[in-house]
């Protein structure tokens, strides 16, 4: 059954209200956005009573959600606005995006053409790179795509995220040759378990061991991305092209691997009690 949403007043239904902040709404935004669904031509007292927001802030938010296209002024003696269906503004939303990242994709290139070419980098040096956790899936996916014969992960518990069932079915009919190696504490999570075997299913090679000692990726034997997490429990990731470092992280995995269960065998965490 088709999930339905109602939007209480005032506004202030936490999830929407996020969802919309990650789309670059303001929380004022948000909540008069809310506010105004359902509404044919609302006038700013009822778009001010519906949403909770002061009335200085109201006028704003209308002014910017006009310009990003999630509402719309109606034609009337005073000044009424209506919203722009969920999803007209999300189209709307989407094609600014493309079109703001087609922009700063030409500017950054103006800029590499333009930036002055350094010293040859000196083939000793160690090349290691720190990467910011919001980072890190990116980098990740970016290496899988270039790794051209072998990719080994390591995924220790709780995993913050798990990747889409399409996704996984595309990775495996790419033909690289790669395994995965999941702490079994993680199977059994309540947020995350489903979604893991799920995935496992459809990306194939996965295997469970109960001591993974740490979160890290080798690609083609050559370069690793170690997983890293700080006392504050923040995380970030090294990324190093060392063939000699990659070669004893591939051994240890492997000899893992080979002792692991593989996730289709893996039984519930009562059962294995």
């Amino acid at each position: 059954m088709k999930k339905e949403y109602f939007v209480a007043e005032p506004v202030t239904n936490p999830e929407f209200i996020a969802r919309l902040r990650s789309m670059g709404l303001s929380q004022y935004e948000a909540q008069v956005y809310l506010g105004l669904l359902g509404e044919q031509a609302a006038d700013v007292a009822t778009i001010i009573r519906k949403s909770g927001v002061p009335q200085n802030k109201t006028y704003e938010a209308l002014e910017t959600l006009v310009d990003k296209g999630f509402a719309e002024q109606v034609l009337a003696e005073k000044k009424r606005f209506r919203a722009a269906e969920p999803a007209m503004a999300f189209a709307r939303h989407s094609a600014r995006v493309r079109a703001e990242l087609a922009a700063q994709e030409q500017a950054m290139a103006a800029i590499a053409a333009a930036a002055p070419r350094g010293p040859a980098r000196e083939p000793s040096a160690a090349g290691i790179r720190l990467i910011p956790g919001v980072q890190v899936p990116v980098v990740f996916e970016e290496l899988m795509r270039v790794a051209n014969k072998e990719l080994l992960v390591s995924l220790r518990a709780p995993l913050l995220r798990v990747g889409s069932v399409e996704q996984a079915r595309n990775v495996r009919a790419q033909g690289l040759r790669a395994k995965w190696l999941v702490e079994t504490t993680a199977f059994d999570d309540h947020r995350t378990g489903k979604a893991l075997r799920d995935w496992a299913e459809a990306i194939g090679q996965v295997r469970a061991h109960d001591a993974v000692p740490m979160a890290f990726a080798v690609y083609d034997g050559a370069t690793v991305l170690l997983d890293m997490r700080e006392e504050d429990g923040s995380r970030f990731a090294l990324l190093m092209p060392n063939r000699a470092l990659a070669q004893d992280l591939r051994a240890l995995f492997l000899g893992l691997y080979a002792a692991a269960t593989p996730a289709e065998e893996l039984r519930p965490a009562k059962a294995r009690k």
